[in-house]
């Protein structure tokens, strides 16, 4: 019999709904910081209270998990599991993989202090250089991987692959949330002054690239569905795509749509998902974006 292998990552995923549970994916939630008081993602605080807040422009900011509470989850999960894969949001863009490490570093100190053997497990910690529905899809397909027998290597190098081919791509409606939470700063360049313009943003190795800069918001998910439809033609095999929002369920149908007819992929084979507080908070209610994952 194989190993069994468990997947943690955190609430930075956005996954269709009960997918988590279903894959037996352990999160460990975000801290959301609304002016000041801190909640736990999906605990203490839900995605549309997230939004709401955020409509209100009220001051809305996401921490990473603690290195102690990565390191409670570990414990936690390592009884249940041989083997753990640890699955984080682009380290370019948060704190988790480097606290997810730190974690680490304290549980292998209080292997000293209990008893030996419990906490054996391999970990592997792996920046996903991926985020939201990007960092879910990679997630997804993992979890669903390690419930059959696997070679532990090809496994590896098969993570790798998908890291370096899944691509995201979103629109953002407005540029104030990109400009208080310092996200902007990152492309602050390409767009100088402008400021009323609906900016294209792909999502390349775990750093945000700016490809376009139109004034219309229709002209922004136009250009952004015929990346994603181009990019979809490079794999033989096909690919998987999802569709994520915030506030913005119109658009996202919109675009479900029209990749379902370019890219010849039944419409219920793209989900729609609500974006959580990882993308809201720095893009913005009105976001949509596309996820691709090759096959």
């Amino acid at each position: 019999m194989g190993k069994k292998i468990g997947i943690i990552t955190e609430t930075t995923v956005d996954m269709p709904k009960g997918l988590a549970k279903k894959r037996d994916i352990t999160l460990i939630p975000i801290h959301i910081l609304i002016n000041k008081d801190s909640r736990l993602h999906g605990i203490d605080i839900v995605n549309q209270e997230v939004i709401e807040h955020l409509i209100q422009k009220d001051d809305v900011r996401t921490e990473s998990p603690t290195p102690r509470e990565y390191c409670s989850a570990f414990m936690r999960i390592s009884e249940k599991y041989d083997q753990i894969y640890s699955l984080h949001i682009s380290s370019d863009l948060s704190e988790c993989y480097e606290n997810a490490k730190r974690g680490l570093k304290l549980l292998k100190k209080k292997q000293k202090t209990v008893e030996r053997g419990i906490y054996q497990n391999k970990i592997k910690i792996i920046d996903t250089r991926c985020a939201s529905i990007s960092q879910a899809q990679i997630v997804n397909r993992i979890s669903n991987i390690v419930k059959t027998d696997h070679d532990e290597g090809k496994l590896d190098k098969y993570i790798a692959w998908l890291i370096k081919n899944t691509k995201m791509i979103f629109v953002v409606d407005d540029l104030f949330c990109l400009r208080k939470t310092g996200w902007l700063n990152m492309v602050s360049g390409f767009f100088g002054n402008l400021l009323n313009i609906k900016p294209v943003i792909k999502l390349e190795d775990g750093k945000l690239i700016p490809v376009e800069k139109p004034r219309s918001k229709d002209t922004a998910i136009y250009n952004m569905l015929t990346m994603i439809e181009q990019a979809s033609k490079q794999y033989k095999k096909g690919v998987e795509i999802w569709v994520g929002h915030s506030a913005c369920l119109l658009d996202a149908k919109y675009v479900q749509r029209y990749l379902s007819a370019n890219c010849k992929i039944e419409a219920k084979k793209i989900p729609i998902i609500e974006t959580g507080p990882t993308i809201a908070t720095h893009t913005g209610p009105g976001v949509v974006c596309v996820s691709l994952i090759p096959k």
